[in-house]
């Protein structure tokens, strides 16, 4: 699909945001955004799993003289998980270490230069029912039923702890240039994600979600998004493109 974007009009792109754990920083626009995790990795290897965080509960939880060297494998960790007797552990510790896959597979994804938050201004009020964005191609949404994003980054791993009733979240991990970086997001921002990577423009998002999110908001996440570094291609159809509907 062509764009009308900033690739194609010279401007730079914005610095990334570099949001450490516990630190948030201060941005211009105020976006409707949780606090952000981060990851860091080695710039050549990325993150090397090796599945640490998952076979430490492991140990902790079954066998504590359990010797890692029978953990070296993903097969090997997946049956000591479901020869565990609680069905609870059993499915957190699936998560987690599906989260330790994610977390490497991301890290390895190049980043790509995204466009700034001052894109906005280029475009019309006629122009701007029409935008459509291109996230970072490491951007992933997932989610997940357990704390597991807490319990991956607690110090002390001897205590694994699932409460007893899930509370299921989304959340979105993406890379960066010395970091990964993980977010838990709201029922509004996951929506107008699915709609976005599914290819609708503004308008027809301001159509679906008129009852969940409002223009202001949603104004708000993209520009967000756009300070993340999350967004590399932004825009409206050209004249031409047969394929927008």
């Amino acid at each position: 699909m062509l764009f009308t974007t900033s690739k194609n009009k010279g401007l730079t792109t914005a610095a990334h945001s570099k949001v450490i754990v516990g630190h948030n920083q201060k941005t211009g626009f105020q976006p409707v955004m949780s606090k952000l995790l981060m990851w860091n990795k080695n710039k050549e290897t990325g993150i090397e799993n090796t599945f640490t965080v998952t076979k430490s509960y492991i140990s902790a939880l079954a066998e504590p003289t359990l010797s890692m060297d029978c953990l070296s494998t993903e097969t090997e960790l997946l049956s000591h998980i479901m020869a565990m007797d609680s069905t609870k552990n059993r499915l957190a510790l699936l998560e987690m270490l599906e989260y330790e896959k994610l977390l490497e597979a991301v890290s390895k994804i190049p980043v790509e230069d995204a466009v700034a938050v001052e894109m906005l201004q280029l475009f019309s009020d006629e122009q701007w029912p029409e935008l459509l964005f291109e996230f970072q191609g490491s951007f992933r949404k997932t989610s997940m039923e357990f704390d597991t994003v807490r319990l991956h980054e607690k110090k002390d791993k001897r205590a694994f702890y699932v409460p007893s009733v899930p509370s299921p979240a989304d959340w979105i991990v993406f890379n960066q240039t010395d970091c990964v970086m993980v977010r838990k997001i709201t029922a509004e921002e996951s929506l107008v994600i699915d709609a976005i990577q599914e290819g609708k423009n503004i308008g027809h998002i301001s159509k679906l979600m008129v009852l969940e999110v409002d223009d202001q908001k949603l104004t708000k996440l993209i520009a967000g998004w756009l300070d993340e570094g999350l967004i590399i291609d932004v825009g409206v159809p050209m004249p031409d493109d047969s394929t927008y509907d």
